[in-house]
């Protein structure tokens, strides 16, 4: 008999590698912070691949929150390069407020960044 995987183990594997992705962008991040301020010299490989590896080991244990953080951290991204593009790009009107704020966080973000380069 052949292994068939369920929708719970796609959705599992879905989930590890959407977190994955998640926690190296946010390894990126600190890094470019990290590089900007000056204040500490990130290692960039441990930064990048250790927030993979927690993102990808939430996404296997706790699905629902990787999808939260990768949710999270597009907006994040977006909202950072909302504002050093030509045309901003606003939130939804009916989006959480979470994901407002993180939406405005990576705007300012992005601020600090060109602030301190």
């Amino acid at each position: 008999m052949a292994y068939t995987p369920s929708d719970e183990t796609a959705y599992r594997f879905g989930a590890t590698a959407l977190g994955m992705l998640a926690g190296m962008v946010l390894g990126v991040a600190l890094i470019a912070l990290g590089f900007a301020t000056g204040g500490f010299l990130p290692s960039i490989p441990l930064l990048v691949f250790g927030g993979g590896a927690v993102g990808a080991l939430t996404g296997l244990f706790f699905p629902a929150v990787a999808m939260l953080l990768a949710e999270g951290a597009a907006h994040f991204v977006i909202g950072a390069a909302s504002v050093v593009s030509d045309e901003p790009v606003f939130p939804e009107r009916d989006a959480p407020r979470w994901l407002v704020a993180a939406f405005f966080f990576g705007g300012a973000y992005a601020v600090v960044l060109w602030w301190f380069t």
